[in-house]
């Protein structure tokens, strides 16, 4: 970090070199100038970068860990559970749900189903619990998030009945705007059967205007 004793620093180094660039550039030609201004700008940002850096380093060594993870032993900044073992918790306690837990749990779910497309807890953990741990989203559950026009996250239709499947397409196919059809096509691929693949095949082969709003082509969603 130190520097010899009357030696200009880096930035001013590089600012005489931009001059020097300056003076041999005639007085109707811009670029030189305009190329030493960006010379000089990303120099100074490095030397910002630097010295922030060394700031950070320096905190960093005077930080102490001073609590353990009562789980494991990791040395930890904070008292408590290191995240390891606080997702093994988590997930042991979703594991000991009783059926009458889970039943609890999906009627919560059908009756707020807008608290998980705005991920609202309890219901936003829990169905991702429900689903990963139980595989427990039940066609009443895929309904009631139809009907309300949830169609974040398309998980929520796995191998959704076919009914639920139609209501899908007949959204998919009304649908005006590319995000709106891209939340669409993504659920049509997550219910996964022949019908829903051929739907998203045709509309590759017939593309609605907001195709142009798509980066990948409806196929790819399958």
């Amino acid at each position: 970090m130190g520097r010899v004793l009357g030696q200009p620093p880096a930035v001013l180094r590089n600012e005489k070199t931009i001059l020097a660039v300056e003076e041999t550039t005639s007085a109707g030609r811009c670029g030189s100038s305009l190329a030493a201004f960006y010379v000089l700008r990303s120099s100074a940002i490095v030397a910002v970068r630097r010295r922030a850096f060394f700031i950070t380093k320096q905190e960093a060594q005077k930080m102490k860990l001073n609590y353990n993870c009562p789980g494991c032993g990791t040395p930890l900044g904070y008292e408590g559970l290191c995240w390891k073992c606080k997702c093994e918790q988590e997930r042991n306690a979703a594991l000991a749900w009783t059926p009458e837990q889970i039943a609890e749990k999906q009627r919560n779910l059908i009756q707020n189903i807008q608290r998980l497309a705005d991920m609202e807890d309890p219901e936003f953990t829990d169905f991702w619990q429900l689903l990963g741990y139980h595989d427990a989203i039940t066609p009443e559950i895929q309904r009631a998030a139809l009907a309300a026009e949830v169609f974040w996250p398309c998980e929520i239709y796995y191998h959704a009945p076919a009914d639920v499947r139609d209501g899908l397409i007949h959204a998919l196919l009304s649908a005006e705007y590319s995000s709106e059809a891209s939340n669409l096509m993504s659920c049509l691929a997550m219910q996964g059967d022949d019908k829903a693949m051929e739907t998203l095949l045709e509309l590759e082969r017939n593309p609605r205007p907001w195709r142009k709003g798509l980066y990948v082509d409806p196929s790819s969603y399958a």
